[in-house]
């Protein structure tokens, strides 16, 4: 028997089956007209060109259109056409997930302020802690309703912020169902993967514990329940109050809506893509469509335990996957500098000046952070 070998399907041809003799004259086979022909068999090949030959001379009699070879492009969907599906999944998930959140947005919007931390980071914590209740607690500039959510990675960070009775602020064990060791995780190890893996989860989490007003992804106002999410590392230095910034941005004057999310960015044509958002600062809108993309960064990085921040510029800037629209965009870096550019002698002056929140990154290792914030000033407790 002569062997078969694969060739192109011809698109769009019925079901036809062609008898043909096998080459022992005694063995019959069907043969799909699509799949595979004998490479050196004249008389099959022949048949199927009269075969294809003949449906396409009686689609055309018959007047029938002829396929088109061409790769229908995926429609972008709005989130009304989408929006209950993305609502069945939030409510489905927030049945188990959501944080215990005392939590109430009388009008406007309303900031939840979203940490992490373990045990290690506990002194990186008083000194942001010390940043935030200056710029923000006691600034006259603070219109908005603001609650702080500290999210405890480990029992032991737990029992140690209850104690520091910090007013208003809620503490939250965390509900990840992977044990974080308490101590400090090296940038890149296995440990620190997994704990900021989580961070999509607990933004989800804090989502679904915050009191939702359903609205559309096109400019519209927040309602009365306006909840927006700004999380933030613990290696940051809050030298102004971020809120009014993010205000101006994330809605136009009349409080309308016009981004899902807005980052920090760290840097430019990098990781391929334009401009490239740091994880560390994000501000996230209360919608359907943030927590949609939540859910999407959640699954990755379940999947794979990894540095969270790639994984989330490839899946944001590559939007045109998603049958939604993302709307996000870029915080101004002389506002809210990356370490890159804050902690240069050559800019010091300068950024000192303007800067908003400075993220002491570009710097690997709990003390040379510490030693950093140290230099500049910019370390406030005695631990």
């Amino acid at each position: 028997m002569l062997p078969l070998v694969p060739t192109l399907p011809v698109p769009d041809l019925p079901r036809l089956q062609i008898f043909i003799m096998g080459s022992d004259n005694h063995r019959r086979r069907w043969l799909h007209p699509t799949l595979y022909v004998a490479n050196r068999s004249r008389c099959v090949l022949k048949l199927l060109m009269l075969v294809v030959g003949a449906v396409y001379t009686a689609r055309m009699l018959s007047n029938l259109p002829l396929p088109i070879i061409l790769e229908k492009p995926e429609t972008r969907l709005s989130i009304v056409d989408v929006q209950a599906v993305i609502q069945q999944e939030r409510d489905d998930r927030c049945k188990h997930d959501a944080y215990n959140i005392n939590s109430t947005c009388g009008h406007g919007h309303c900031y939840a302020i979203v940490l992490t931390v373990n045990m290690g980071f506990y002194d990186f914590f008083l000194n942001w802690y010390h940043f935030y209740n200056q710029s923000v607690l006691q600034s006259i500039n603070t219109q908005n309703e603001v609650l702080l959510l500290v999210i405890a990675e480990d029992n032991e960070i737990y029992d140690e912020l209850i104690r520091l009775q910090l007013g208003k602020a809620q503490i939250i064990r965390s509900n990840n169902k992977i044990q974080h060791s308490s101590r400090a995780e090296n940038y890149e190890s296995v440990g620190y993967k997994s704990l900021v893996s989580g961070r999509a989860a607990h933004l989800l989490s804090v989502l679904c514990g915050l009191k939702y007003q359903p609205t559309t992804n096109q400019s519209s106002s927040f309602g009365s329940n306006g909840w927006i999410v700004l999380y933030s590392d613990i290696d940051t230095v809050w030298l102004q109050n971020p809120l009014p910034f993010i205000e101006a941005i994330i809605t136009d004057p009349q409080q309308h809506l016009q981004y899902d999310i807005l980052a920090a960015v760290d840097h430019h044509n990098y990781g391929g893509v334009e401009t490239y958002y740091c994880t560390g600062f994000l501000a996230i809108a209360n919608t359907l469509v943030s927590f949609y993309f939540l859910s999407q960064w959640d699954d990755e990085l379940k999947t794979n335990p990894q540095l969270n921040q790639p994984i989330f510029n490839t899946m944001l800037q590559t939007d045109d996957k998603h049958p939604v629209q993302i709307r996000h965009a870029g915080l101004d870096e002389g506002l809210f500098p990356p370490g890159r550019l804050f902690f240069d002698d050559e800019n010091k002056s300068k950024v000192l000046q303007e800067s908003v929140v400075v993220h002491n990154n570009y710097i690997i290792g709990r003390e040379n952070k510490k030693r950093r914030f140290k230099e500049y000033g910019l370390w406030k407790t005695s631990t």
